[in-house]
């Protein structure tokens, strides 16, 4: 028998889901805020790396969130000794955009976009190192009764660097936002993201670690020794140069090598296509322990290894 709510109880709900709707729409309109990229940094918010008196990140009477107190525009500009930045750590739950310039004689970072007041907190009061920066732009979980579109804002990085190749270690965890890379290189290089999208014309080092729980990864050229984990979702490569280890509980793997090199997948449950490169000579191991394999003889007996395993699926080499 359904009993029902008593009328205060009912009413409390009502007022307290129409505050929620009310700071979501809030949310929902600066969310779709328009930053500029390129916006100026004022000399207040240039932080010499490793100094010990920090520079101010945050735009005050910003119209990109005017009508709020919870959220803040920052601007924020490290800088450092030409060919100094070795390291970047960076934590987020926002959408990043990374992007990298060499016209510089000057290494710098700078940062743009809308956070949480602790994260823009956090972005003031990071001064760096003499030899890099480690930023963390998460805040506290927010509660509401009712959500209506992204929860997420866009945060621009822009990286100047003297030499393209300079960065020894790039640490990424970007929560459940979006990772949007544009050609970016690190020695060893790790993106982790929770659940989202992770994009990029181009990512090259010695060690490349791309882990995601569910979402969606794209990469247009990957470069380098690489280990790929999804729990669930798509990975896509197009173009794929070294070895690579990839492994995916459900899901699908669609890759295509640019140059000859060990591969191996690993699928719970989905498909996996794959073009090999024009100069692969080398032996195709494949086993599914229920579905199809469809696939060419191999084209030698020994050098590479392009080796496939799923429990249920489609394999497919081309």
């Amino acid at each position: 028998m359904m009993r029902r709510i008593p009328k205060w109880a009912a009413i409390s709900l009502i007022v307290v889901g129409g505050i929620g709707l009310a700071l979501n729409f809030s949310d929902l309109k600066i969310s779709g805020a328009q930053i500029d990229r390129t916006a100026a940094i004022a000399p207040d918010h240039i932080q010499q790396a490793g100094s010990s008196a920090a520079s101010s990140a945050v735009v005050v009477d910003s119209a990109a969130v005017k009508g709020t107190d919870r959220l803040q525009e920052i601007r924020k500009r490290w800088e450092f000794k030409s060919g100094a930045l070795k390291n970047l750590s960076l934590s987020s739950v926002d959408n990043v955009h990374i992007e990298v310039k060499t016209d510089t004689t000057t290494d710098y970072v700078e940062l743009r976009g809308v956070v949480s007041e602790e994260a823009a907190e956090r972005a003031t009061s990071a001064v760096g190192e003499s030899d890099g920066l480690a930023l963390d732009l998460t805040g506290s979980t927010k509660f509401s009764l009712l959500s209506i579109g992204s929860t997420q804002h866009d945060v621009y990085m822009t990286l100047g660097l003297r030499d393209a190749k300079q960065l020894e270690k790039a640490d990424f965890l970007l929560g459940s936002g979006a990772g949007d890379f544009d050609d970016f290189y690190a020695r060893q290089l790790q993106v982790d993201l929770s659940s989202g999208e992770l994009t990029a014309n181009r990512l090259s080092g010695d060690q490349i670690s791309l882990d995601l729980t569910s979402g969606r990864v794209e990469v247009k050229d990957l470069i380098g020794e690489s280990q790929i984990e999804l729990s669930s979702g798509m990975v896509q490569i197009d173009g794929l140069e070294g070895n690579s280890v990839i492994k995916a509980t459900s899901g699908m793997v669609d890759l295509t090598q640019k140059t000859s090199g060990n591969l191996d997948v690993e699928i719970s449950s989905g498909k996996a296509d794959i073009r090999a490169a024009k100069d692969f000579k080398g032996v195709y191991d494949l086993h599914v322990t229920s579905g199809l394999v469809q696939a060419p003889e191999s084209p030698g007996t020994s050098g590479d290894t392009i080796k496939v395993r799923a429990t249920s699926g489609i394999i497919t080499i081309k």
